[in-house]
């Protein structure tokens, strides 16, 4: 036993297993008691799940390898059959798009359209001014060459439906081509074939589609980097696909900022160097680029409002749970950025800080800096437990996989996703809804708007963002035991974005779109290593 524990592998299994199981106790702790504090049999009861997880997993994975038998891979040439999974793709995705024609108007969408297409106010960076051009765009062809901008709003989604399937279509032949292994290849064209996601993604007015294609495509070109000396016309490639990446989300860039020292630590110090350049490079030409498109569409920078997620729901927490222990100076100050502490307390939501973010006073907040920081970091000292609450909470649906919170949609008023439709007129130009086929879009509505779809087990964690988040996690350790170096690179970029979106305003699956399709890839790459050990 005690050889089996100072295994190499076991130590690997334990630290996942540990980690899955802190967060289904502390979850469910969180989710019963309402508080983390205090606790400790919590501890104790963390220790047994894990220690039981991993003997389970152990026995289970000894027992695989021992009687499956490696197949030798088909070695055979390949054919370009990107065409063939591009059009199963799009043959599979018609019915949604034949639902919810012309487009799905929700999340920022109709906004920036009435905002920057009909009252043609200049764009704000509160949105990517990128996204918000691309909707100008097609509402404007449809207005001043259809004569229709339904017809336009549906230029845009069969936009958004090609370059998707092809991306999808791409990753899957790049998938066939790593691994040779059909049964993966055909799971991941079945997932971005059949996916409800996948399908109605690209028919929704939000700028997170187009930032996880591009994303997608990143990834797997940086992947290409890591493996071989590539050409000048590669790395150009690469960054301009990164450029775009952080055009359509600007959190990204913290994503590359923070990869650049694991590329340093882990690749060789040839291929670190250019792709700390690349990088760098990447940056640089983003913030430029963010520049000159503000400058060029007279655009307006937005305050800082959607950075303070989570400060705004730290303090909201203290003010609903310790008003009474506040002193008059905490109270006035509270107030002075916030108004009436009773409003602040009354509006704050566990699972989304929009209320609260809503209400801060931002310009006294930039006035105040040093005294705004001062409140937060004295308030967090005299209450952390809150505090850690307060974050945990809010980013839950992002690390615990027994989170129900989109189910209680009658209480949380959130979905998986948003399937209504906004009509947008300017007097005389409305977006039409055609509504060709109801009964489908119903079925929709239900399985994802009304979440139905916590109702199917087994198939419903394919629709908890947390589930992604540990997948990223249980592949770093995987491939950390095995010491590849390569395919790490591209798999900690999507953990450390992933991350980023821990300090956003609630843990919204589209804001890590991209870690779900993504997936496939990952697993293909571990898969890969595993047939190259065989």
């Amino acid at each position: 036993m005690l050889k089996i524990i100072k295994e190499r592998k076991f130590k690997y299994i334990y630290v996942f297993c540990f980690i899955i199981s802190t967060q289904f106790i502390l979850g469910n702790t969180l989710k019963i008691k309402g508080s983390i504090a205090g606790n400790i049999t919590d501890i104790i009861q963390i220790f047994i799940l894990s220690v039981t997880m991993t003997i389970v997993y152990y026995l289970i994975y000894n027992l695989i390898q021992r009687y499956s038998i490696a197949k030798k891979q088909n070695t055979k040439k390949l054919k370009n059959k990107w065409i063939i999974y591009f059009l199963i793709i799009i043959i599979f995705w018609l019915p949604a798009f034949i639902a919810f024609c012309p487009v799905i108007l929700s999340y920022d969408g109709p906004i920036q359209i009435y905002a920057f297409a009909i009252k043609e106010m200049a764009p704000s960076t509160r949105q990517p001014i990128i996204s918000t051009l691309l909707l100008k765009m097609f509402y404007k062809i449809g207005l001043n060459i259809f004569n229709s901008v339904s017809l336009g709003m549906m230029y845009y989604s069969i936009f958004q439906i090609i370059v998707m399937s092809g991306i999808f279509a791409y990753t899957t032949e790049f998938i066939y081509k790593e691994t040779k292994n059909k049964v993966i290849t055909i799971i991941s064209l079945i997932f971005y074939a059949l996916y409800p996601i996948n399908q109605l993604f690209p028919l929704i007015t939000t700028k997170d589609v187009m930032f996880s294609g591009l994303a997608l495509l990143f990834v797997i070109r940086m992947y290409q980097l890591t493996k071989k000396e590539n050409r000048i016309l590669e790395y150009i490639l690469v960054a301009i696909l990164g450029t775009l990446m952080l055009l359509f989300r600007n959190n990204a860039v913290y994503s590359l900022i923070l990869l650049i020292p694991f590329i340093i630590v882990i690749l060789q110090k040839n291929k670190s160097k250019k792709l700390v350049i690349l990088i760098t490079l990447i940056i640089i030409t983003y913030q430029i680029s963010f520049n000159l498109l503000i400058k060029i569409v007279n655009g307006e920078k937005d305050n800082n409002r959607e950075k303070l997620s989570v400060i705004t729901q730290a303090i909201a927490r203290v003010s609903r749970y310790k008003e009474k222990e506040l002193n008059e100076d905490e109270k006035n100050r509270i107030e002075y950025y916030f108004g009436n502490i009773n409003n602040l307390a009354n509006v704050y939501q566990e699972n989304l800080s929009d209320a609260t973010k809503a209400i801060i006073k931002t310009q006294r907040v930039e006035e105040n800096r040093k005294d705004f920081c001062n409140l937060f970091i004295q308030l967090g000292i005299k209450y952390p437990i809150i505090y850690i609450d307060s974050f945990l909470k809010t980013i839950e649906d992002y690390w615990y996989l027994q989170d129900y919170a989109l189910s209680n949609i009658k209480i949380q008023r959130r979905s998986c996703l948003e399937l209504g439709f906004f009509y947008i007129t300017d007097g005389k130009n409305t977006i039409c809804d055609y509504n060709l086929w109801p009964e489908l879009r119903e079925m929709y509505k239900k399985l994802l708007e009304q979440n139905y779809y916590m109702k199917i087990p087994i198939i419903n964690m394919m629709f908890q963002p947390s589930l992604y988040f540990y997948i990223l996690i249980g592949s770093i350790l995987y491939l950390k035991y095995k010491n590849q170096a390569d395919k790490k690179i591209p798999i900690i970029f999507l953990f450390l974005y992933f991350l980023t979106c821990f300090l956003g305003p609630g843990g919204i699956l589209r804001y890590v779109y991209i870690n779900i399709i993504s997936t496939p890839l990952i697993i293909s790459l571990l898969i890969k290593e595993e047939g190259e050990k065989n």
